[in-house]
């Protein structure tokens, strides 16, 4: 560094005085001192001059950009924020060898448990309900840089947190619900991160051809808060079968969460002879008790639906006059209408496959004490059903293997 000196009277002599250019100057000079008569120069004298260092504090620049103090993230967001060393100064650090030791770290105080530091470099981190939402949450803390010494400059740094809202999820749902049976908001798994929309959300489900009801009877509209739930869906009457609903959730914000499929089971539906019976169509031969082969074609059969049916429609499609029910100690013919799971004997003929039958699903009928001729009941579509055929006194207790698993034939149960 540049070291000025001058030559001052001091007394009766005189004194040198010298100045570095800089004012933090630290480290060695030489200054060359040489007498002076008038007339000549003595001889030369260097003068080594080492001036030792006094730290001074570290401080921040005045040209901190405006983004670097004041930050807006959102909630689960995580990013850097930006790197401070160039900001911060510190006279020491330009100071030659041996004096160049200083060195500058930097900390945090009183900010949130979030927000930490790389180095230098802010980072941002927070989580999900750090505020809620409609507000802001701010926090002001202070960014440190440190000397060597100890000594410090504080810089205050905010950063506001804006709410990030989290769709809710319908984890789980029934598969399938029947037409005018009760569905409950616990039906269903529903779940939302966000602690301020557990008592806003709704459920939306949509289904067409049909309605939903409350328990006042009254027709509801979507979406619905959980708490009006229980409802049931009705359809208009001109629907068989099944049919889709689509439930949706939506949180407080209006926020939508995955979307599922409800298979509504009507209580109208159209079947076929085909379709309860396939094997008996297709007029295979069945492997009885005895082992002796039987050609289903004009004998007598034990069947039942799993749907209420009605009687003559549904003899007419077997090629049969009647059918026959059994009453607990002997056959009688059947009800205008067979209920669901009620067994029938039959002797059928000329068959109707394709021959379209009306019926309903219900719970199958009460078994009462002595013996019952009864079958499956499709008060779902996921009852299991029997594989039993009747030839007089032949029951095969297994089904073939050329019988599907989704036949309806009729089997004595004897209860007590």
């Amino acid at each position: 560094d540049t070291l000025h000196a001058e030559i001052l009277p001091y007394g009766t002599w005189y004194a040198v005085k010298m100045r570095p250019e800089n004012p933090y100057f630290c480290g060695s000079a030489m200054l060359t001192l040489a007498l002076w008569d008038g007339t000549e120069l003595s001889a030369p004298q260097t003068l080594t001059i080492t001036v030792n260092n006094v730290n001074n504090p570290p401080a921040w620049k005045d040209e901190i950009p405006a983004e670097a103090l004041s930050y807006t993230i959102r909630e689960g967001e995580d990013k850097d924020g930006a790197t401070y060393e160039p900001y911060a100064d510190d006279p020491d650090l330009a100071n030659p060898a041996p004096f160049n030791t200083e060195k500058l770290t930097f900390s945090l105080e009183n900010a949130p448990q979030w927000v930490t530091l790389n180095g230098s470099t802010l980072h941002f981190a927070p989580a999900y309900d750090v505020t809620v939402r409609g507000t802001v949450a701010t926090h002001t803390f202070s960014l440190i840089a440190t000397d060597s010494e100890g000594e410090s400059a504080s810089l205050e740094v905010t950063v506001n947190v804006q709410n990030t809202n989290r769709p809710p999820q319908i984890t789980a749902a029934p598969q399938q619900i029947r037409e005018n049976a009760w569905l409950n908001a616990t039906d269903f798994t529903l779940l939302d991160d966000d602690e301020e929309d557990q008592e806003l959300l709704n459920l939306q489900i949509t289904a067409s051809n049909g309605s939903w009801f409350n328990e006042a009877g009254n027709a509801v509209t979507f979406p619905l808060s959980l708490s009006a739930f229980p409802i049931r869906f009705q359809s208009n009457g001109n629907v068989y079968d099944s049919l889709t609903a689509t439930a949706t959730l939506y949180d407080g914000d209006n926020a939508a969460s995955n979307s599922v499929s409800i298979t509504v089971l009507l209580e109208k539906v159209q079947v076929k002879l085909s379709d309860l019976w396939p094997s008996l169509v297709e007029g295979i031969s069945y492997i009885l008790q005895d082992g002796t082969s039987a050609q289903s074609a004009n004998r007598w059969l034990m069947l039942a639906s799993p749907y209420a049916l009605p009687t003559a429609e549904l003899a007419a499609a077997l090629g049969s006059d009647a059918l026959w029910v059994w009453q607990g100690s002997s056959y009688a013919p059947a009800p205008e209408t067979l209920a669901p799971g009620q067994g029938f004997a039959v002797q059928f003929g000329s068959l109707r496959p394709d021959a379209t039958l009306i019926g309903r699903r219900g719970d199958a009928i009460p078994i009462l004490p002595g013996w019952n001729l009864i079958g499956a009941s499709a008060a779902t579509d996921q009852t299991t059903t029997f594989f039993m055929l009747l030839n007089k006194t032949y029951i095969k207790l297994n089904a073939p293997p050329n019988i599907s698993p989704l036949e309806n034939w009729a089997v004595w149960t004897f209860s007590y």
